[in-house]
């Protein structure tokens, strides 16, 4: 298939396909748009794994941020008061 062939079909334009190609520098739309042109959509389904968790709590637990520390004084910031 060629690549004006294959810009069609994803719906881009064929400059941003061939950006896609040199750079990779295209939106995530565009990606998806030629991945499902190429029949390639089940391969970004590796960009997006599966959690490790089975439950709310869990998924909480493990992104909870961790305690946070007061602000450092800046020197000087009392007599400027």
């Amino acid at each position: 298939m060629s690549q004006s062939v294959l810009a069609e079909r994803a719906g881009v334009s064929f400059s941003t396909y061939r950006r896609l190609e040199a750079t990779g520098q295209v939106s995530f739309a565009d990606i998806v748009r030629t991945a499902i042109a190429l029949r390639a959509e089940d391969a970004l389904l590796e960009l997006f794994p599966a959690p490790e968790y089975a439950t709310l709590n869990e998924a909480l637990k493990q992104t909870a941020p961790g305690p946070r520390r007061a602000p450092r004084r800046r020197k000087g910031a009392d007599e400027c008061a």
